[in-house]
């Protein structure tokens, strides 16, 4: 199941991040009335990640989500927009006083304490547009607060989104399959033949 929040693609409605976080939690709730019994998978990119986790947080509890993929995602908006005025000569002086301007209303940081399902974080050693680093300190942040289990894989040398996007991506495709697999296999209620 995939979808627009609204304001992006072809969705009317204005671009907010309560907004997306929002639609995303309505995503959520109609694929757990679709899926009945069988397991739910989240899978993240970017800003996604940040959104799937805020809108998981508003939910009361996880029982219906089986897992959840985090790629090439951050832990805090400021702290993307500061390393993102940091990079640029122009703004570099700047870039403590301007990221001020951006709320971190909503962040990883602030929404991942009440994580209780297993989490997997990717992210690629040379992703240009989300800094690794960005993406080691959410997977610190989720380890120390998720009650489920929590890993991080690296992608050498990948990237932006590379796990999907890349024909090359194709061992991190398997493993995000064997960490599903996984998460299924932990959970006794749920069937194992409903996996596929």
């Amino acid at each position: 199941l995939t979808f627009d929040y609204r304001g992006y693609g072809q969705s009317d409605g204005k671009v907010s991040r309560e907004n997306s976080i929002e639609d995303a939690a309505a995503v959520l709730s109609a694929a757990e009335l679709r899926a009945q019994d069988k397991p739910i998978f989240i899978v993240a990119q970017s800003l996604g990640g940040a959104i799937a986790v805020a809108a998981l947080q508003q939910r009361a509890n996880s029982a219906g989500i089986s897992a959840l993929v985090v790629e090439s995602s951050f832990h805090s908006y400021r702290s993307v927009a500061q390393s993102k005025l940091g990079s640029f000569f122009l703004t570099w002086p700047l870039q403590w006083p301007l990221s001020f301007l951006v709320t971190d209303a909503h962040s990883p940081n602030q929404s991942s304490s009440s994580l209780d399902i297993p989490t997997l974080l990717i992210h690629g050693s040379k992703d240009p547009v989300v800094p690794y680093q960005e993406g080691l300190e959410l997977a610190h942040l989720i380890q120390t607060t998720n009650r489920g289990r929590t890993s991080f894989r690296t992608e050498l040398g990948r990237q932006h989104t590379s796990c999907f996007a890349s024909p090359q991506g194709s061992q991190c495709k398997n493993a995000v399959l064997d960490f599903f697999a996984e998460a299924v296999s932990s959970k006794p209620e749920i069937q194992k033949g409903n996996t596929q």
